[in-house]
């Protein structure tokens, strides 16, 4: 079962990559494949987003690319 919620979260991963969004596929993987409640599974969903921002942000500054 934990292969299975690994598996989505990661296909999630991909797909958040390369048409960007957010939680509605994340939330959506938690709560159903590794059975968190929704509200456990909405605040993990945030983490990663705001995780995810950290470090695009981290790498503009480190690369001192100017901000769009």
């Amino acid at each position: 079962m934990i292969f299975l919620g690994a598996l989505a979260l990661l296909l999630a991963g991909v797909s958040l990559g390369l048409i960007g969004g957010g939680g509605f596929l994340i939330v959506p993987a938690l709560a159903i494949y590794l059975n968190y409640p929704m509200k456990s599974a909405i605040g993990t969903s945030l983490f990663i987003i705001a995780i995810n921002s950290l470090v695009g942000f981290s790498a503009d500054l480190l690369l001192k690319r100017p901000m769009d």
